[in-house]
């Protein structure tokens, strides 16, 4: 089926196209509610086609909740009058999703071979190349593809294909005139469906030239003389005997004394079959890094991170960098970013002496998910980071929070004080009430008040919301995020911090909505009893900006005044995002906690020690 795309489609046609069946604004009376919703129902199904229609859909959601806050009639659940259209619509962005991510997959894999290389269906249908053409994709392999003996062999290649899947077969290429020009090798991808219009095919062109490694794997394997290695070349390019003495510069009968050597050391009984063997070995070496490559978009996603397994099988991904041998640091990540800091502030902790370990909370990047949630999740969180601990030999660490992760970092040193040495928050107090919610900007606004009253129009709202952030890029997505808040602008109009966050926001989505829907406990619970509690068992501290607009600054003056000894420290000109605008700031702020922490260690050891 062709891409889906708001030009193509119109609201009516997008569930009929995909389910076969009349679509919403065909359907009976009492299927559609009669109190308004018909609005908020069409930009739902809009937003399945068009994610750019995401403000409108969060502008006639938030109407609809006024609606009905305002209104005298009982209702548990504002989804319930039209679950099943929300239902559908997620079925449908699900399979849109899936449609996209099978596309980027494959353009992924393409993209990792160093030669040419496409992926074709059975119906000899291109949908991904790492070539630059001009063509639009997808295409007719002939169309790809203007050399008509190269698609008259794959072609009937194809055709003869009868192996399984993750099967790969060696097919030698040859020009009219009969010599070998390069060979290709064809991998049967695994099929999504039984179907057999479904099949993919991977074809890469594994040229027979000889490359440095292939050489010298051959003159060693073969004990093979430069002149030897030179004449075997020509021999698989094609080329007879005469053809390449005249080409070398050399008489026929040095040629010939080199071909016979190359049987001898080789053990090959003809000429032929000297070929046939040299091809299929070159072959085979491009292969198995075909296979290598092709097959590793996990570990190539996973580049630069650490894995560890779990007791109950799961694994949890992680970056360690600073000084190696400086002082602990545990770094937890909030819901749209990743665990990355800036270059800059990498080189910063390592030349300050911090030891940076910075997990991907369960459920987000490649850290599986775990089914839980609330309460439960935040407790299951917190004994995987201890693991990691545990895991790197780490007694106790510093805890950093960076804005929704205020609350697990509280919980953290609640439950493990032995583990925790201080406590930073960065971004965010860790603590929300009714007042502060409304205080904030549209986007959090409507997805907090959405959160408390209705699971499945949060999955759908954050579902598209990840759509639009898949088709519009996560740069535009951090533009409208940020785009009350001047400071916050600022930073993310420098290229370092925009790709950081960029490549965190990509991270946080990498495995769709679930992480999102359960990390809105986190940033929506009122942590006061944990943040005091805590700040009474290491010294404490929590880092905002003056200028915050997204949580403002004087909603969370307001919530942590007076919170113990956790102590709040504000700056100017500096917005929600300081921890990447103000990182030396977040650095300096460590160095007071620690050196609270050791005066505290040190009263505390002459105390046991009289």
């Amino acid at each position: 089926m062709p891409p889906i795309t708001a030009d193509t489609m119109t609201t009516a046609t997008v569930t009929a196209t995909l389910y076969g069946e009349t679509s919403s604004e065909d359907a009976s009376a009492e299927d559609t509610p009669s109190d308004g919703l018909p609005v908020v129902l069409e930009e739902a199904y809009a937003a399945t086609v068009d994610p750019e229609r995401y403000e409108s859909l969060l502008d006639a959601w938030e109407t609809y909740l006024k609606r009905i806050s305002e209104s005298n009639e009982p209702i548990q659940d504002p989804a319930a009058a039209y679950a099943a259209h929300f239902s559908r619509a997620l079925e449908i962005l699900d399979k849109l999703g899936r449609q996209r991510q099978a596309i980027d997959a494959e353009q992924s894999t393409v993209d990792t071979i160093s030669w040419p290389a496409l992926i074709c269906d059975s119906r000899h249908r291109v949908t991904a190349s790492n070539r630059a053409i001009d063509i639009k994709l997808p295409c007719s392999l002939a169309k790809f593809h203007p050399d008509e003996h190269f698609c008259e062999q794959v072609t009937q290649a194809l055709q003869e294909w009868s192996s399984k899947s993750g099967q790969t077969r060696l097919l030698p290429l040859k020009t009219p005139d009969g010599k070998l020009q390069n060979c290709i090798i064809i991998t049967e991808l695994e099929a999504q469906t039984p179907k057999l219009a479904d099949r993919r095919f991977l074809i890469a062109e594994a040229s027979v030239e000889f490359d440095g490694a292939t050489q010298d794997m051959l003159r060693a394997e073969f004990q093979l003389t430069a002149a030897e290695l030179l004449t075997l070349a020509y021999l698989v390019k094609g080329y007879p005997a005469d053809q390449i003495s005249e080409l070398r510069h050399v008489t026929i009968n040095t040629t010939r004394k080199q071909i016979r050597g190359l049987l001898d050391k080789t053990g090959a009984n003809s000429q032929t079959d000297l070929i046939r063997q040299v091809v299929a070995l070159v072959a085979q070496v491009g292969e198995t890094r075909l296979a290598i490559e092709a097959t590793n978009t996990h570990a190539r996603l996973s580049k630069g991170w650490r894995r560890m397994t779990l007791q109950d099988g799961r694994q949890l991904c992680f970056l360690e960098f600073g000084d190696p041998n400086g002082r602990p640091l545990l770094f937890l990540h909030h819901m749209m970013g990743g665990p990355m800091w800036l270059p800059s502030a990498q080189r910063r902790a390592a030349d300050n002496g911090w030891h940076v370990i910075a997990p991907s909370r369960p459920g987000f990047g490649q850290s599986d998910s775990v089914a839980l949630k609330g309460e439960a999740l935040v407790n299951q969180t917190v004994d995987d980071l201890c693991a990691l601990l545990d895991y790197e030999n780490i007694e106790a660490a510093v805890i950093l929070g960076s804005m929704s992760s205020a609350g697990l970092a509280a919980n953290f040193v609640v439950r493990k004080p032995q583990r925790s040495l201080a406590m930073l928050n960065v971004g965010f107090g860790g603590r929300c009430d009714e007042a502060m919610i409304a205080s904030l900007p549209k986007r959090p606004r409507i997805m907090a008040q959405t959160f408390l009253r209705s699971d499945l129009a949060t999955r759908f709202l954050v579902r598209v919301g990840v759509a639009a952030i898949d088709i519009l890029g996560p740069r535009r997505h951090l533009e409208v995020h940020v785009s009350h808040s001047p400071p916050d602008m600022m930073a993310i109009a420098d290229p370092q911090i925009c790709d950081t966050l960029s490549a965190g926001l990509t991270h946080s989505v990498y495995q769709g909505v679930d992480a999102f829907c359960k990390d809105g406990y986190l940033a929506l619970t009122d942590w006061r009893a944990e943040l005091e509690a805590a700040s009474q068992l290491v010294p404490s501290a929590c880092v905002v900006g003056k200028e915050d607009k997204i949580t403002p600054f004087e909603e969370m003056q307001r919530l942590l005044e007076g919170l113990g000894n956790y102590q709040l420290v504000s700056t100017d000109n500096a917005g929600q995002l300081l921890f990447y605008s103000h990182s030396n700031l977040v650095l300096q702020q460590l160095e007071v906690l620690w050196a609270r922490q050791v005066k505290a260690q040190l009263i505390a050891d002459r105390q046991g020690s009289a």
